[in-house]
């Protein structure tokens, strides 16, 4: 039985990690183990599982190093104990009982396979999907499926070209092969500058319906507005590096394109109402070609 990892990144989220812990240590694989990644926390979560969850290890950071490096710190310290296998899981998410075996079941079924993505849905309203991995939409990565209603629709499409890193197992191999997550990237777009990576590398994603996550998405900031406009802007500008970095010509006049018309229909609008305000459509278009991230 392949021995796994789960590596679950924390700030401050204290008030998720009784339901993400729970869930997490009650699965039906027997080989893994949970390693807490915290990230500089004030909010009493290091303690608050150090004596409730004496069976996950923690790594207690000095300050938060953002999500990219916490993960990377992580995989590097379950590669280094003989981790076939590793699945990231956000603090904000609650798993099913069998969510870690299915994922390790459809990974070992061909060594081709690099990740593994979780039918991910919305905790708020599990009707509601996610993510069910990462495809190509309009020429760029996206998480596919994202706030549908769940009808089923994805379940029998299987063939991804990543998943969000939130729920998703990744293959010692292939991280040997291409490289962890780009810290330079923070916390957004790092894990879909992965996936991208690694199928420009040749490696096989898939989706695994009956791997079931609930997500709450963006928990230890959903109360910061000045945090989250920062995550806005700093997705833009990952969002343009990884599209430099990966996306060939045809896709880049795709995206362009699509970024015209909506710019425009942006500053039709702008106008409308009466407003003299920049579009990010055209601020996207000049980071993509005229200036240097």
């Amino acid at each position: 039985m392949a021995k796994v990892s789960v590596i679950i990144p924390n700030w401050n989220g204290k008030d998720y990690l009784r339901e993400c812990l729970s869930s997490a240590l009650n699965q039906d694989y027997d080989n893994f183990r949970v390693i807490l990644i915290d990230n500089g926390s004030t909010d009493g979560s290091v303690e608050f599982v150090r004596n409730s969850y004496s069976e996950v290890e923690i790594i207690a950071l000095d300050k938060n190093y953002e999500f990219a490096k916490a993960n990377n710190i992580g995989i590097k310290k379950a590669l280094e104990e003989g981790a076939q296998f590793i699945a990231l899981l956000n603090n904000d998410t609650k798993v099913e009982k069998n969510w870690l075996s299915e994922l390790v079941r459809v990974m070992e079924s061909n060594s081709k396979i690099g990740i593994c993505a979780s039918k991910m849905l919305k905790m708020d309203n599990p009707q509601i999907l996610d993510s069910t991995g990462h495809a190509f939409i309009d020429g760029i990565i996206r998480d596919r499926g994202s706030g549908e209603l769940d009808r089923g629709q994805y379940d029998t499409k299987l063939e991804v070209v990543g998943g969000c890193a939130g729920a998703a197992l990744y293959r010692r191999e292939m991280l040997d092969e291409i490289g962890l997550f780009d810290e330079q990237f923070g916390f957004n777009y790092e894990d879909v500058e992965l996936s991208w990576r690694a199928y420009r590398y040749g490696w096989k994603a898939r989706y695994v319906p009956q791997a079931i996550v609930y997500h709450l998405r963006s928990g230890s900031v959903k109360d910061n507005s000045q945090l989250q406009e920062e995550l806005r802007y700093r997705g833009m500008l990952n969002l343009i590096r990884t599209i430099k970095r990966h996306a060939n010509i045809k896709q880049k006049i795709w995206v362009t394109l699509i970024w015209i018309k909506e710019a425009s229909r942006q500053r039709i609008y702008l106008l409308f109402k009466g407003k003299e305000m920049g579009s990010d459509y055209l601020e996207r278009l000049k980071l993509l070609w005229l200036k240097k991230l």
